[in-house]
């Protein structure tokens, strides 16, 4: 079976540069280094810029494309189909901007990427807010030793500790780890091309929610399959307050009754396809 030839690493961030500048530093630490490195910056206001031109300082050999448009409220979709053009790997990855990345975590996804596969291993360990706050604040570095993500669970200072565990064993995996079906927009992976087929993300939806939902369901309809890669493409989620995104449970339900396989405003604009007012309510 054929690997991926090309690699390239997308960032999704809004206003997290501290945030950002320890996920840089878990990416700077990984097992493979043949990848490049693309930014989605929804707007931020913040010093971003500032701690990704440190990066580029620090690691000059790295390939790092800052992409930046206004901030005009949630347009994670238009940022992420700029990057997902900007990217000139064969292979993408997605992560939001506060994942902190196990060493062998590009490695993984790598390793277990398939043509006719989206590879999901959703939000990992949960670290608690004061570890997150040493993290962020540089009082202290992430660690990754098994047995003290389990004390520190113990103790009360994560959560899901054992979501840092690599698990290569299939039938292991599938007693101990998640079996979900859906896509989660902030670790998932797979080949450009799936993405391109599908038309990218739908450039309509401008709430939070279900924009990495309706994307999943599309690759699903061109005959993707969804792969729960928990416990093998781990990282560790820095903690922030839940942002609600409301009752979308009818949304989600008529975005599973779309029989479009793309939708109409995306990498490119379609004569037809799905729009967000295929699945809400008229006003």
């Amino acid at each position: 079976m054929s690997k991926p030839t090309s690699c390239t690493l997308i960032i999704c961030i809004y206003n997290q540069a501290p945030q950002l500048c320890r996920v840089l530093e878990t990416i700077a630490t990984q097992s493979v280094t043949d990848f490049d490195i693309v930014i989605a910056d929804d707007g931020s206001s913040d010093n971003a810029e500032a701690v990704i031109n440190d990066y580029r300082t620090n690691h000059p050999a790295a390939s790092l494309t800052h992409l930046w448009h206004e901030d005009e409220g949630f347009y994670k979709t238009i940022i992420l189909n700029k990057a997902f053009k900007a990217a000139s790997g064969d292979y993408l990855i997605v992560i939001d901007g506060d994942m902190l990345l196990h060493h062998r975590f590009i490695e993984n996804h790598l390793r277990y990427a398939q043509k006719d596969r989206v590879l999901c291993g959703f939000r990992g360990v949960k670290l608690g807010k004061e570890i997150t706050r040493q993290l962020v604040a540089g009082e202290r570095q992430l660690n990754q030793n098994l047995l003290i993500l389990l004390w520190q669970t113990l103790r009360g200072k994560v959560e899901e500790g054992t979501r840092g565990i690599v698990i290569h064993n299939q039938w292991l995996r599938s007693i101990i780890a998640r079996r979900s079906k859906r896509l989660a927009g902030c670790n998932f992976s797979t080949y450009r091309e799936n993405l391109f087929a599908v038309n990218g993300m739908d450039e309509t939806i401008l709430i939070y929610g279900f924009e990495d939902f309706e994307l999943g369901h599309r690759l699903t309809l061109s005959g993707v399959k969804i792969s729960d890669v928990t416990r093998l493409c781990n990282t560790y989620h820095l903690h922030h307050l839940k942002r609600s995104s409301g009752d979308i449970g009818d949304i989600k339900q008529n975005i599973l009754n779309s029989p479009a396989m793309q939708c109409k405003y995306g990498l490119e604009t379609l004569a037809s396809g799905s729009t967000i007012d295929d699945f809400t309510p008229a006003s």
